[in-house]
């Protein structure tokens, strides 16, 4: 009877993890987003608008690889404005290929109506997928090109979006970008989106890497880094539910207030400045996996039980 509930016990854990294994690799990227009341200033430095909550862009399509860029992200919003900075390690730099999405580039997805939320059939709202390569490639072609959908009114399609945008080194002074590089963008959604805070916004990130140096269509990228593990169905671009991103529109991150020192305590007379030091957050993934898992296998032991014991007491 003990093998027989073992076997039962083994069988069902195993699909517990099973499930568990398919539910991580749908998982969507939750994560929250300030506002900038009085907008970012495109430097390329980090400004303190877009808080301390960064997420990476470092699941690559082809995991046999895993030595493609990978990136580092934040955002913020003001308005129906989206502001993005990303900071890309890529030591690889390339910037010329026929097709301007196989150079070295960042590829950004957004859903501006969340009409649909997930769904992949969301064919009928405005959809757009905007690219900035790392730099300008020798023939003059676009640094910045995309595609998108239900958005007629734009003359040059994404590139229209772009209101402003900075492309500097990783590294200061390092002007081949041999150590990677930094993308900071100002996308102006106006008439595209109503965004409010509490909404929830699709959206996604890619990190695109030509290795080989490859100038021909069709053999320059190597690698892409994208958020989630079911990114690599690679269908953004013509799916706006293919995204696996997630951003709630928040509030404007307080400013920091600085209290006066306590001149009471005897310290020889030094004035010690306070802590200001913001808190590092992480975003949300919903990632409960480890718990499921344990339900899941005390539920299957229960199971297992109630099965035996049922077939001893028909006999």
């Amino acid at each position: 009877m003990f093998k027989k509930v073992l076997c039962v016990f083994i069988v069902v854990v195993m699909m517990a993890f099973s499930i568990t294994a398919m539910a991580d690799n749908t998982s969507v990227v939750n994560v929250s987003v300030p506002q900038a009341p009085n907008g970012i200033t495109i430097d390329g430095t980090l400004d303190p608008a877009f808080g301390t909550t960064s997420f990476p862009v470092a699941t690559y399509k082809d995991p046999t690889t895993m030595n493609g860029a990978t990136g580092t992200a934040y955002l913020a919003w003001n308005g129906n404005t989206l502001y993005y900075y990303i900071a890309v390690n890529d030591t690889t730099p390339n910037h010329e290929n026929d097709n301007s999405y196989e150079r070295d580039c960042v590829e950004f997805f957004i859903d501006p109506q969340s009409g649909k939320g997930m769904d992949n059939t969301n064919n009928d709202l405005p959809y757009a997928q905007i690219r900035i390569a790392s730099a300008p490639d020798a023939e003059g072609d676009p640094q910045v090109d995309g595609g998108v959908q239900n958005m007629d009114s734009l003359a040059n399609g994404a590139a229209d979006l772009v209101k402003n945008f900075i492309v500097v080194p990783l590294v200061p002074g390092d002007t081949g970008l041999t150590q990677g590089y930094v993308i900071e963008a100002e996308i102006d959604l106006t008439g595209f989106a109503n965004f409010t805070q509490g909404m929830t916004v699709p959206f996604e990130f890619q990190v695109g890497d030509n290795q080989n140096g490859d100038t021909d269509a069709g053999s320059g990228r190597t690698s892409q880094a994208f958020m989630a593990m079911s990114d690599n169905i690679d269908n953004q671009w013509q799916w706006a539910g293919s995204v696996m991103g997630l951003m709630t529109l928040d509030a404007a991150i307080p400013a920091a207030t600085t209290a006066a020192p306590d001149t009471t305590a005897d310290n020889g007379g030094a004035v010690v400045a306070p802590d200001t030091t913001a808190p590092v957050t992480s975003p949300t993934t919903g990632d409960n996996d480890m718990m499921i898992a344990i339900a899941l296998s005390v539920l299957a032991l229960g199971v297992a039980f109630v099965v035996i014991r049922r077939k001893a007491t028909d006999r």
